[in-house]
C-alpha cells in the first residue's frame, strides 16, 4: 500500500512539473493609462499674486536643481504674496539687485522637503515638523552628529487656516504643480539667526533669569567628588544649561560647532521674580546656600534606588520648569525625553495634558513615566499656564509674548514664576 502511494505521489509531482499553468483569457477592454497633466510651477505662479516669489526664484540657482537633482523630489513651496514680500522689505528693485546666494536662502527657506497630504495634516492635532531645503553647513545637529543643521518649519491646518511656526499664514490654499505642491501664505518667513540662549541674553526683561542660570552653570561646569559608596565621581558638566540652549564648539575639534538641542523655553521676566518676593538675582540664589553640599550627589526615587540627576541646586526646583520642562528631575539613565518644541497653537490641555515626556522603564518605581507638567487655559485669546503641582496660592502665569523663533525652537515670555508644591 505504501509503495502504491509513493508511485502516485511521484506521478503527481512529475505531472505538476510538466503541466503548463492554466491562465484564463483576458476579459474586458484594456484601460489606457492617462498621465494626469500638471502645470509647471511658473504657470501656477503666473495665475497668482506671487510675481516677486517668481522673480526671486528666477534669480536663484533653484530652477537648475528642479530640472536635475530635485526633478522627482517631493517638495512643497510656501509662496508668500507680493504684499508679504514688500512688507518684509523685499521690493522688485531689491530682489533684482540681490545675488544668487541670497536669493537661494530665501527660496530654500520657503521650500519643504516633503509634499503635504492635506487629509493627514488635518487629522493631526498640533503641528507637524517638516524640514526646509535650507541648511546651515557651519552648524551640526549635536556634539556627535555628522548632520548639518536644517531649518525646520512646524505646520498645522486648523479651521481652514494654515499655521506655520505658530502663526496664522492665511486661508489654506494648495495647488499641485509639476515640481511639487504650492501653498500660498500671507506672510514672509524669516529664518532665525540666534539661539534661545542668545535671544534671552539680549532681552533686558530677562536679566535676572539669565544671571541666576549663569550662576548655576558656573558651579556645574566642574567636577565634584564625594564619599558616598559605591559612587566616587560625578561630572556635573551635563547640567550646564547654556550648552543645551546655545551653540558650542567641540573641545576636541573646535571646527565642529553644534547646537545643543531643540526645545521650547518659558522665560520669566524680572517682574516675575519681584512679584514672587525676590528683588534681585542674589535674593533668589540664596536658596542654594543651605543645599550647597548636595551638588552632584545622587537623589533617591521611591523604592530607594539612587539615580543620577542633572543637578541639584534648590533654585533648580523652580528654574527647571522654565528652561527644561522639569528635566532636572529626570534620572539621566531613564531614557530619552520626547520632543518639547511646541508653538502657541499646541499649548492646550487637549494636546499636551497627557503628553509623555519620558516613558517608564521596566523599573517604574525608579524610572517612572513623566508627563507634561503644565496645564493651560485661554482668556480672550491670551494663554495662561500653571504647574499641575503648583504651590498653593501661586498665580497662573500669563504668556506675554509667544512664538519668538530661534534656532532651537520658540521662546515664550511669562510674567510669573512656576513654583512647585513644597518649595
Amino acid at each position: 500500500m505504501k509503495q502504491t502511494l509513493s508511485i502516485l505521489l511521484l506521478l503527481v509531482v512529475a505531472l505538476s512539473c510538466t503541466q503548463e499553468e492554466f491562465m484564463p483569457p483576458p476579459y474586458g477592454e484594456k484601460v489606457p493609462y492617462e498621465e494626469v497633466y500638471k502645470e509647471t510651477l511658473g504657470a501656477v505662479l503666473a495665475d497668482s499674486e506671487s510675481s516677486l516669489f517668481q522673480l526671486a526664484l528666477d534669480g536663484s540657482t533653484i530652477p537648475a536643481l528642479l530640472d536635475d537633482e530635485w526633478e522627482n523630489a517631493p517638495l512643497t513651496f510656501l509662496v508668500p504674496s507680493d504684499a508679504a514680500f514688500e512688507e518684509a522689505g523685499f521690493t522688485e528693485e531689491k530682489l533684482k539687485n540681490m545675488d544668487a546666494a541670497e536669493l537661494d536662502t530665501i527660496i530654500r527657506y520657503h521650500i519643504l522637503s516633503d509634499q503635504i497630504d492635506s487629509s493627514n495634516v488635518r487629522s493631526t492635532y498640533g503641528n507637524i515638523r517638516l524640514k526646509s531645503k535650507l541648511e546651515n553647513r557651519a552648524l551640526k545637529m549635536g556634539q556627535y552628529s555628522s548632520d548639518f543643521y536644517v531649518y525646520p518649519h512646524y505646520l498645522a491646518i486648523t479651521d481652514g487656516k494654515v499655521l506655520i511656526n505658530g502663526k496664522v499664514m492665511g486661508d489654506y490654499q494648495i495647488s499641485d504643480a509639476k515640481e511639487g505642491n504650492v501653498i500660498y501664505i500671507d506672510h514672509f518667513l524669516k529664518k532665525p539667526e540666534k539661539t534661545l540662549w542668545q535671544t534671552m541674553k539680549e532681552d533686558s526683561r530677562l536679566s535676572m533669569f539669565m544671571e541666576i542660570v549663569e550662576a548655576n552653570d558656573e558651579s556645574y561646569s566642574q567636577y565634584f567628588y564625594y564619599d558616598q559608596e559605591p559612587w566616587a565621581t560625578y561630572a556635573m558638566e551635563e547640567a550646564v544649561m547654556k550648552s543645551q540652549l546655545d551653540v558650542t564648539a567641540n573641545s576636541w575639534d573646535p571646527s565642529n560647532i553644534y547646537i545643543g538641542g531643540l526645545t521650547s523655553v518659558f522665560a520669566p521676566t524680572n517682574e516675575a521674580f519681584i512679584n514672587a518676593g525676590y528683588n534681585s538675582a542674589e535674593d533668589f540664589l540664596q536658596f542654594n546656600e543651605p543645599y550647597w553640599i548636595y551638588r552632584g550627589q545622587f537623589l533617591t526615587f521611591s523604592g530607594g534606588a539612587p539615580y543620577n540627576y542633572m543637578t541639584f541646586h534648590k533654585t533648580d526646583s523652580v528654574l527647571t520648569y522654565h528652561h527644561s520642562w522639569a528635566r532636572r528631575y529626570y534620572p539621566t539613565d531613564g531614557g530619552s525625553v520626547n520632543p518639547t518644541v511646541f508653538f502657541s497653537n499646541d499649548l492646550t490641555d487637549e494636546f499636551l495634558g497627557d503628553y509623555i515626556l519620558q516613558l517608564e522603564t521596566s523599573s517604574p518605581n525608579s524610572q517612572p513615566r513623566i508627563t507634561c507638567p503644565y496645564t493651560f487655559t485661554r482668556e480672550n485669546g491670551i494663554i495662561k499656564m500653571r504647574l499641575k503641582n503648583a504651590k498653593e496660592g501661586t498665580e497662573a502665569a500669563t504668556v506675554i509674548e509667544q512664538d519668538i523663533m530661534t534656532l532651537n525652537g520658540p521662546l515664550y515670555i511669562v510674567d510669573r514664576l512656576f513654583i512647585p508644591h513644597h518649595f
